[in-house]
């Protein structure tokens, strides 16, 4: 089965890991972020506009850096030794990365992640099926969309804060992914 798996959120804690310098930049208590935004959909909207500069001043930087989400590492592992093909399928471009390709590729291998493409792309649905995806697995309700219309079947992993109307499936730890995913690979 060919499995794409999104970064930010869903194989690392990014939101949670860049608290400390959404404060610093927008001049807000950490805690007070959490308070108010429990996802980047939540930030208030004038942040939205200062995204870029956010992203250009801290990216490059930081994000390498940050956290794996607890067993992420292992079973994306077990998943790719299982024999399903990995793609890395990120939103990560160069409006917010001087090179995204190589602060993911960075990143990954750091944690030891197993893969075996890395593809930076902004239409997470329109890549999917290019790629012959059949599920993606990702935290953004927009993504998860995109790829049921495109025909490819999703995994929406955690989602706290988004649509209920939304009819996704959820998973909120990467065992419950692991073995949700080899369930779909066996036709269930």
């Amino acid at each position: 089965m060919h499995i794409a798996i999104d970064i930010d959120d869903t194989l690392t804690d990014t939101f949670t890991y860049l608290l400390p310098y959404l404060s610093e930049y927008f001049g807000w208590d950490k805690d007070e972020i959490m308070r108010t935004a429990k996802n980047w959909q939540m930030l208030p909207k004038e942040w939205w506009d200062d995204e870029e500069a956010f992203a250009r001043a801290y990216y490059d930087r930081v994000i390498p850096d940050a956290p794996m989400k607890k067993d992420a590492v292992h079973y994306v592992n077990k998943l790719h030794e299982d024999g399903h093909k990995i793609t890395i399928l990120t939103a990560r471009t160069t409006r917010f990365y001087t090179d995204p390709y190589k602060t993911c590729k960075d990143a990954l291998d750091k944690h030891g992640i197993q893969y075996d493409e890395i593809v930076c792309a902004g239409d997470k649905g329109a890549a999917c099926k290019e790629l012959g995806v059949d599920v993606l697995v990702d935290d953004w309700w927009f993504n998860c969309d995109a790829a049921q219309k495109a025909g490819v079947k999703t995994l929406m992993f955690g989602g706290n804060g988004y649509p209920e109307d939304k009819n996704f499936e959820r998973v909120y730890t990467w065992e419950e992914a692991y073995k949700r995913l080899t369930e779909l690979a066996k036709g269930a």
